[in-house]
């Protein structure tokens, strides 16, 4: 009974050993799962995506690895090693759709069966946020994702771009963050890379944790935004950090609790048509950034500047507004080293520009050239104009006596820095005259000057030109000119009322000046071809200085002999024209106030190449080509003696054919025959 005791005994213990040895504390998991990829709310094209895990087991080296998407078994892998990475592709096409599809991972160890944590794909180019855009195959080609929805209280972020060749086009859609998040579109490289990113059509608003942003990129390059909107944040509505060589178009940064725009460190960007207004600190904010572009910016109602250009160098700000801003429209905080250039903008701020830190000198003008001006009118640009919200300011109320639309003077900007073509309040531009005659035909036989009065009563000779038209410079308002032609006034006083550019940019003037046509002859009605005329004027005027006395009279018809001066200036008192030939001489004269035409009768014998009967040779038509009649048969060709002559022909081809043909036969054949023939006569005659 001892016995069977203690082998009952030893037999429990080992059972309860065993069982020792093999049991896993009460909730103490032996698999873990973690890499989990794709990110959760991954958005992807790829209908049949990869799916990844690494499974850490304690208990075995091997595991099992399933793959759910929708809760429907889409793949395993059997025997995966431990504790290394797993990728399953799902195993049958996945549903195109906006609305995400949840998926997990089954491990199965010698403990049991695990679930990972539970995440959502999309599937397709419409997605709904949150929502992470990929592209596995991004080194090969470029993904287009387009939102398809707006979302108010998104977490944050609500859209993130970890791959590059992508586009998110939010179909102008609204994307707002909920209570006390940060980011709208999230955009973060560990490294500077091109991205080749592009992001488009958004709007994001209402980011209010301390940092919100409605965009933040970082160590981004050749990225394109564009058509954005981000604003009601309550830090910046975009931030660029380390991010060079991106293009920013049509972004609109306003009413965000600090700045517009902050960039930090970020060079050769982009910016046009670009508005930062009504944020709390500032709109635009470089920070030690360089050689950027920004072209058709405005900053206004900006609490403090419109730019707070910090420790930045060799940028280019034109064709850009800074208008009521609170504490300047730009504050030069140590920048400019090398120089920053403005020109071409509108500064019209209480304070335009303020400094700080070390003064560099900077760059306010460019080269006079031709453009559209910001502010006052004209088709020439070279620096700023500069106002303040009162209406005066040196470019409202600084000389420019030529009205040539640029101050007279220089204007110091601050310490060693001018706008040397600082704008003024003319509207200049170029005005371009057409000077023609009664006919409509340019003033080319002399030169024509246009007199201008300008509208602050100045009066100068503007326009001296021999082809009858060219181009001078004008403001804007009312002015007058008159046309000056052979040393005669050949208009009335023209008046140009409220002149202004565009306008009115060329004039066209039909003036007072007419043709005179000179006939000569003699009493005998013979043409006189070959006179001289010379061609004077009552108030001594010197045509010969303009090659247009004395000249030849050339035949017109048979009694007459011409010539037409066809541009004179109008002439109330009188011409003179004398016409000589063969030393006989005779002038007439006339008034010129429309075309006219006299004539000139020299006296009878007159030598000269004409004669009564001369006529002038006449241009003979040119004769018709006589058509040449195709070749025939005619009336004395006789046919019977063309069919004779081929006969002849065709017979003594075949005679002498027939004489040509060659006996082939043998001497002896000849023989045989000729005795054959014999024996047959013999036998015939018995």
């Amino acid at each position: 009974m001892k016995f069977k005791s203690c082998v009952l005994l030893i037999v429990l213990l080992a059972s309860l050993l065993s069982v020792l040895l093999v049991q896993v504390p009460q909730g103490k998991a032996t698999v873990t799962i973690s890499g989990l990829l794709p990110s959760d709310n991954a958005i992807t094209l790829d209908t049949t995506p990869d799916f990844k895990c690494t499974p850490i087991s304690n208990v075995s080296s091997a595991v099992n690895v399933t793959l759910y998407v929708n809760n429907v078994a889409s793949g395993t892998v059997t025997n995966a090693a431990n504790n290394t990475q797993v990728t399953i592709t799902c195993n049958h096409t996945l549903t195109v759709s906006d609305v995400k599809k949840s998926w997990f991972f089954n491990v199965t160890d010698a403990n049991g069966t695990f679930k990972s944590d539970v995440r959502n794909i999309g599937i397709g180019a419409y997605f709904k946020v949150p929502a992470v855009l990929t592209n596995p195959n991004a080194s090969r080609e470029h993904w287009t994702y387009y939102l398809n929805a707006s979302a108010a209280n998104a977490s944050s972020p609500a859209i993130s771009i970890p791959d590059n060749n992508i586009t998110l086009n939010g179909q102008y859609y609204t994307v707002s963050g909920a209570s006390g998040m940060d980011t709208g579109v999230s955009i973060s490289r560990s490294s500077a890379v091109n991205t080749n990113i592009i992001v488009a059509n958004i709007t994001l608003s209402n980011w209010t944790s301390y940092w919100g942003c409605g965009l933040v990129a970082q160590k981004v390059k050749n990225a394109t935004f564009i058509n954005i909107i981000a604003q009601s944040c309550t830090d910046r509505g975009l931030t660029l950090l380390d991010c060079d060589y991106n293009t920013l178009t049509n972004i609109t940064a306003n009413n965000n609790g600090r700045n517009g725009i902050f960039f930090d460190q970020s060079d050769f960007n982009t910016f046009t048509n670009f508005a930062a207004n009504s944020n709390g600190y500032n709109g635009f904010y470089p920070f030690y950034s360089n050689s950027n572009t920004f072209t058709n910016v405005t900053v206004s109602n900006n609490n403090w500047y419109g730019f707070y250009l910090y420790h930045s160098s060799s940028n280019t700000i034109k064709n850009s507004n800074f208008k009521n801003n609170g504490l300047a429209g730009i504050i030069m905080s140590s920048a400019g080293n090398p120089a920053n250039i403005f020109y071409n903008n509108l500064f019209n701020n209480t304070v335009n520009v303020a400094w700080e830190g070390t003064i560099y000198v900077n760059y306010w003008n460019t080269t006079k050239q031709s453009g559209t001006r910001i502010n006052s009118l004209g088709d020439e640009i070279g620096g700023n104009f500069w106002t303040y919200p009162n209406g005066t300011g040196p470019s409202n109320t600084e000389s420019d006596a030529n009205c040539d639309g640029f101050l007279d003077g220089t204007l110091q900007i601050g310490v060693n820095n001018y706008d040397y073509l600082a704008y003024s309040r003319f509207k200049a531009w170029s005005l371009t005259f057409n000077l023609k005659d009664n006919a409509g035909s340019l003033l080319t036989a002399s030169s024509t000057q246009v007199y201008y009065t300008y509208p602050n009563g100045t009066t100068a000779m503007t326009l001296n030109t021999t082809c009858g038209t060219g181009s001078f410079r004008v403001t804007n308002g009312t002015s007058y000119y008159k046309v000056k032609y052979q040393g005669q006034w050949v208009s009335e006083n023209v008046t140009l009322s409220n002149l202004n550019y565009p306008t009115t940019t060329s004039v066209t003037k039909n003036c007072w000046v007419y043709s005179l046509t000179v006939y000569v002859t003699d009493s005998n009605h013979e043409a006189k071809s070959g006179a001289t005329l010379t061609l004077t004027r009552s108030d001594g005027y010197n045509y010969t200085a303009d090659g247009l006395s004395p000249v030849t009279a050339g035949y017109y018809n048979s009694t007459h002999a011409r010539y037409v001066w066809s541009q004179l200036a109008n002439q109330t008192s009188t011409y003179f024209v004398t016409a000589s030939l063969g030393g006989q001489s005779y002038t007439g004269s006339t008034a010129l106030t429309g075309n006219k035409a006299i004539t000139l009768t020299l006296p009878s014998g007159t030598s000269s190449p004409s004669s009564p009967s001369y006529t002038p040779p006449q241009e003979q038509p040119v004769q018709p080509a006589i058509p040449q009649a195709p070749i025939s048969p005619g009336p004395e060709f006789d046919y019977g003696t063309l069919v004779l002559a081929a006969v002849i022909i065709v017979a003594l081809g075949a005679g002498v054919a027939g004489v040509a043909k060659t006996d082939k036969r043998t001497t002896s054949q000849k023989l045989r025959e000729k005795w054959k023939k014999k024996t047959r006569s013999k036998v015939r005659r018995y």
